[in-house]
């Protein structure tokens, strides 16, 4: 015709209405309540929102190594962040660590995207993004990345951006974004959750190791060689070559050969280096603190490994075979710790109860030898973007199965759901209380749908058990023997099963006579419904 409609502009130009348009439909619909969904009660239900922000990140990964590098670079990028086992774990865990990421890498992603070629339309993007960081776990959704930002601009010469009026935008979006809530809260409580929250669970956790979770100085540098696997094959050399690049002058990226200036370097390293700093100063240290700095890491060994397969970088001569023996190392260590666990090899003073349902799942140590072999085969005669396909194809279909096939085999040495499917304490239907002593598995929340009591002695542990209202408390075996003789209350020992991270069996201590306690006719494996308590520990009801 003789004025082509331009329709891929069109669609692009679209294309965000549209999204924008089903956002704000969905907004109106849940304020009418209307579409609340139906109440679900199987486990994936409470996890699909981790899965949800998983994906969401990898591709905000994939997005931003593609700006900061090249396409190919953003593809191996998600792809590795998708495949190691730290973000395979938070990703399936009804914790808040995966919406937490989805947010602090979309606010670094908005920053990177509107600074470039010294945008600023960023502040108030970012500012929001980081505001539901925030909401999502706290200050850390909101200092660190302010604190990655500052410290970017500051190394880059760029500070005199942040008298930017247009930075007031950010300190506004953000306070929109988190603050109604934070407030409203406050407000309810009469200042007492939020004292407990910003002093006790933020200042107190820097300060003071809590719920025995400390550790050295180095201790998220062994968990990231550890939980970044397969990929942290190449943590030391990605992290030299890193820090080669981003001492390079910074250059104007006019050109293809201008792209692999240091700036972008410098951006990761930032972002790396602060949440690594930061947590490692922190007394109170678990692996998943550390989740934000991932697709940082993922990037910056996406694009090590990207320019070497280009042979755009040359390595040091160790660095492929130390890789490839690496790679070999992650399986037959895979093979051996999952044959240890179920019991199928026995150490010497070897303390653990066998798990013997994992042992078969051995076999995913394979995928990581045979990977480790093609790729070596693959390096040897110069096919480089093979041996790469090779790498991540093997890293995918690695922690593939291992994200399918163990959990679901663990499942039987769990508590929470064994008690509630099993021993019937998911009585929702019945008036009843539950409660803990000294242990306390989040999600046995979600699978008896009710509130949880914590106790922590015999004097709280008696009147609990002292009400007339059915209790069922929930006990480690060996805090029980410690506190059953204080405890003068009638009771009976309903149950037990083996708990994985108690290492040890957790029993259902009841005021409810034996036979009215609800039970399925099979119990799981590890479990005991009859189980041999000491009777001097077991006060006579009658």
């Amino acid at each position: 015709s003789r004025h082509p409609f331009p329709f891929r502009p069109m669609a692009d130009a679209v294309a965000p209405a549209l999204a924008i348009g089903s956002a704000i439909g969905r907004v109106g619909c849940f304020l009418n309540g209307c579409c609340f969904g139906a109440v679900s009660s199987v486990p994936w239900a409470a996890r699909f929102p981790a899965a949800v922000c998983g994906l969401g990140t990898v591709l905000l990964t994939y997005e931003l190594g593609r700006r900061l590098f090249s396409r190919s670079t953003g593809l191996l990028a998600g792809l590795a962040l998708g495949s190691c086992i730290e973000f395979c774990i938070i990703s399936h865990a009804a914790t808040p660590d995966a919406p937490l990421l989805f947010f602090t890498t979309l606010t670094f992603y908005l920053y990177w995207r509107g600074s470039e070629n010294g945008g600023r339309w960023w502040f108030a993007p970012a500012g929001a993004a980081a505001g539901l960081a925030m909401l999502t776990k706290g200050p850390v959704g909101f200092v660190l990345p302010a604190g990655v930002i500052g410290l970017h601009l500051w190394v880059t010469g760029s500070v005199g951006r942040l008298w930017d009026r247009r930075a007031l935008s950010a300190i506004g979006s953000f306070f929109l974004t988190a603050g109604p809530w934070y407030a409203l809260v406050a407000v309810e409580t009469r200042g007492k959750w939020a004292e407990t929250f910003f002093l006790r669970e933020n200042i107190g956790r820097f300060s003071t190791p809590m719920d025995s979770h400390g550790g050295g100085p180095y201790y998220h540098i062994l968990t990231l060689i550890l939980l970044f696997a397969p990929w942290s094959i190449f943590f030391a050399i990605t992290l030299w070559h890193a820090y080669k690049e981003a001492r390079k002058p910074l250059a104007v990226p006019t050109s293809v050969v201008a792209i692999e200036n240091g700036n972008a370097y410098r951006f990761l390293l930032c972002w790396f280096g602060v949440y690594l700093v930061i947590f490692s100063a922190a007394a109170t240290k678990l692996p998943n603190y550390i989740v934000p700095l991932y697709p940082a890491l993922a990037i910056l060994t996406a694009r090590l490994v990207d320019r070497w397969r280009t042979s755009a970088v040359t390595l040091p001569r160790w660095a492929i075979p130390a890789a490839t023996g690496g790679l070999g190392v992650v399986g037959a260590v895979t093979g051996a710790a999952l044959l240890i666990l179920g019991g199928a090899i026995a150490l010497p003073g070897q303390s653990h109860r066998p798990l013997p349902a994992v042992s078969p799942w051995a076999a995913l140590g394979i995928i990581p030898l045979a990977t480790a072999t093609a790729f070596a085969l693959a390096v040897a005669r110069g096919r480089r973007t093979v041996s790469v396909g090779v790498l991540a194809a093997g890293a995918v279909l690695f922690m593939g199965g291992f994200a399918a096939f163990p959990p679901v085999a663990m499942n039987e040495y769990k508590v929470p759901a064994a008690f509630a499917t099993h021993f019937g304490l998911d009585l929702s239907d019945q008036e009843v209380r539950i409660g803990t002593v000294r242990w306390l598995r989040h999600s046995t929340v979600f699978y008896v749908r009710r509130e949880v009591t914590r106790i922590e002695d015999a004097k709280q542990a008696d009147d609990f058990l002292a009400m007339k209202k059915p209790g069922y408390l929930l006990v480690p075996e060996a805090v029980w023997l410690e506190m059953a003789p204080a405890v003068t209350a009638p009771h009976t020992i309903a149950g037990r099963h083996f708990d994985f991270y108690a290492r040890g069996d957790i029993l259902i201590v009841s005021n409810v006579e034996p036979e009215e306690v609800k039970r399925t006719p099979t119990a799981p494996s590890g479990s005991i419904e009859v189980p041999a308590t000491p009777a001097s520990l077991v006060k006579d009801r009658k």
